[in-house]
């Protein structure tokens, strides 16, 4: 899926479950992550990087198909192909597209950036989650699935479920490790808010913090994540997410504000 057809997607999705009503503010519900072993799924997944000291806004769009399954210990199992993947970026004023199927085509500068992730172009990706939707693995396999790397795959869908049942109102908190360049922790609360006939919306509020060393700079790593998804209520499975990190690295006497952007859709 192009850029534009995502951003229509959530124009769509927030048109039908930002202006209606829940069907019952009273309604109770557990949320599981439970999909039908053997489904066939499409993650349209982008993430935005806009990084101001470095006039800087780069997007990646990720195409990824695969399918579920499911273990002896009745973990959820995500195998995932990624796609060629996509760049839209604006660096110093200047318009550079690109993908990982022609990476010579982009400058030293721009290839610098891409690299990272065009790394996971193309690759298979094992994930194994329980059903409260917690990442117990990720590997990437060849076309058999057997393993060649413990590296992990692009792809973070950044939700979790209580083990309890809940109505809208109701809040739950999570610590989660956000992989953004420089891996975060957060710690998020989430707040079911509305209820509709087959889906649920969440929202998410996060406080973000790291450290670590860079080319031998130590740093520190604060902010915040704000956003929302939209899930189907029986399955679990994550319908639309739209994500928004603003932090600032700290490193050198120097700080660095960067904004970080995630939105992806599954069918």
């Amino acid at each position: 899926m192009g850029k534009k057809l995502l951003k229509s997607t959530i124009v769509f999705y927030f048109l039908i479950y930002g202006c209606s009503n829940s069907s019952s503010e009273k309604e109770k519900i557990v949320l599981t992550f439970q999909p039908k072993v053997g489904s066939k799924i499409q993650i349209d997944y982008s993430f935005t990087v806009n990084s101001v000291s470095s006039k800087a806004v780069t997007t990646f769009n990720i195409l990824a198909r695969g399918n579920t399954n499911t273990n002896e210990k009745k973990d959820i199992i995500l195998d995932l192909k990624n796609n060629d993947i996509l760049l839209d970026a604006i660096i110093d004023g200047k318009k550079f597209l690109g993908s990982s199927n022609k990476i010579d085509s982009l400058n030293e500068e721009v290839k610098a950036i891409a690299l990272p992730v065009f790394g996971v172009a193309n690759k298979f990706y094992r994930t194994t989650y329980d059903s409260q939707f917690h990442k117990k693995s990720e590997i990437e396999t060849d076309a058999a699935g057997n393993l060649i790397d413990t590296t992990e795959n692009r792809i973070q869908f950044l939700i979790n479920y209580p083990d309890n049942e809940i109505a809208v109102g109701d809040k739950w908190e999570k610590e989660l490790l956000i992989k953004a360049g420089n891996k975060m922790n957060c710690s998020a609360t989430y707040t079911l808010d509305s209820i509709f006939d087959n889906s649920a919306k969440i929202t998410i509020q996060g406080k973000l913090y790291g450290k670590g060393e860079s080319f031998g700079y130590k740093f520190d790593i604060a902010g915040e994540l704000k956003g929302y998804f939209i899930v189907n209520k029986e399955t679990g499975m994550p319908i639309l997410a739209n994500i928004t990190e603003d932090f600032t690295i700290d490193m050198n006497e120097q700080k660095h504000p960067i904004s970080y952007v995630i939105i992806y859709s599954i069918k």
